[in-house]
C-alpha cells in the first residue's frame, strides 16, 4: 500500500483562476473531466496552480484542459519549464490565448494539442481493465506500481453497478492468473469489483 502512495505524481493538471472567471461554461467540465479520464486511466495526477508557478517545476508533464486566460507572471514561468524540457498538453483550442484581463497574449507556448478522446494516446499506459467483450471497461482505474521487482495493481469500480467483471491486459495481452493479495490466493483470468 506504501509504494502507491510513494509513487511519484509525474503529471499535474493547471488549475486557474483566470479560466474559472473568464471561461467557467468550458473550463471546469473540462478539468473534471480530465481529471476523470486520468484517473481512470491510471494516471495520478497533481495540482499546479497560476498562484504558484514555482510547482510546475515538480512535475514532468502538465495538462492544460481549456485553460483560455492565465496570469502573464503564470505564462512566462511556463514557458521557461518548456524550454527546460517540459511536456505540454493541451486539451482543447484556444489554450493560453489570452491573459488575466481577458487580453489575447501574443506569445505563444509550443505543445501537444489533443482533445478529450485522444488524451490517453499521449501517455504510455501499459494497463488496462476490459469487459469480457474486450472493450476497455468504464469507471475502471489500474493503477500499478513497481516493488521489491514486482508489479502490483490497484483496481477500482468507479461505477454504480454492484459489482462487475474485468480482465487485466498488459499491453492488450489479458493476464492469464495473478495473486489476489486479500484473498491470499491464486486466481485465474477474470476479476470481480
Amino acid at each position: 500500500v506504501n509504494a502507491f502512495a510513494d509513487k511519484k505524481k509525474t503529471v499535474a493538471l493547471y488549475y486557474s483562476k483566470s479560466s474559472n472567471l473568464y471561461n467557467r461554461v468550458n473550463y471546469k467540465p473540462a478539468l473534471t473531466g480530465v481529471y476523470e479520464k486520468l484517473l481512470m486511466d491510471g494516471i495520478r495526477c497533481g495540482f499546479v496552480s497560476e498562484d504558484k508557478p514555482e510547482d510546475f517545476d515538480k512535475y514532468d508533464t502538465i495538462v492544460i484542459p481549456a485553460v483560455t486566460n492565465t496570469t502573464a507572471n503564470a505564462f512566462a514561468k511556463l514557458k521557461e519549464w518548456k524550454a527546460n524540457g517540459g511536456n505540454v498538453i493541451f486539451v482543447g483550442d484556444g489554450c493560453l490565448a489570452k491573459n488575466e484581463y481577458n487580453k489575447a497574449v501574443s506569445d505563444t507556448i509550443s505543445g501537444t494539442t489533443v482533445t478529450y478522446d485522444t488524451l490517453s494516446e499521449q501517455f504510455n499506459i501499459r494497463y488496462y481493465a476490459v469487459n469480457p467483450d474486450g472493450t476497455k471497461a468504464d469507471n475502471v482505474s489500474v493503477e500499478d506500481v513497481l516493488y521489491n521487482g514486482e508489479t502490483y495493481f490497484n483496481i477500482c469500480n468507479y461505477s454504480d453497478t454492484d459489482s462487475k467483471t474485468v480482465y487485466l491486459t498488459d499491453d492488450g495481452a489479458i493476464l492469464e492468473n495473478y495473486y489476489d493479495l486479500i484473498s491470499e490466493t491464486w486466481q485465474a483470468r477474470s476479476i470481480t469489483l
